[in-house]
């Protein structure tokens, strides 16, 4: 395992963060350094919650077998990111329909 380098997304200075397991216990805790980075010390394979002194989330963090912090995946902008494509597929069938009306 190796140290995993998080940053804290406002990238404030001087923040106390807590990482917490899956069942919400305290695993370790760090503050940010003047760059708004924090350093946490071999977290062991699993999925973890970084958040600040309020309990408020700031990432969620997935640590894998050899100590490589994973992608976060499925942020809260998929929901905007799925219902423009929608709207893409939905103005393209619209334009092929029109299209076709027209030439026939």
């Amino acid at each position: 395992m190796r140290n995993q380098q998080l940053q804290y997304q406002r990238k404030k200075p001087g923040v106390e963060v807590e990482v917490i397991d899956k069942n919400k216990k305290p695993v370790t805790s760090g503050k940010t350094d003047g760059k708004g980075n924090v350093v946490i010390e071999k977290l062991p394979p699993g999925k973890y919650e970084v958040v600040d002194k309020d309990k408020n989330v700031i990432t969620t963090i997935i640590v894998d077998k050899n100590g490589n912090v994973l992608p976060q995946t499925g942020e809260s902008n998929s929901l905007a990111y799925g219902l423009g494509g929608l709207l893409v597929i939905a103005l393209g069938a619209f334009m092929v329909i029109r299209n076709r009306r027209k030439h026939a």
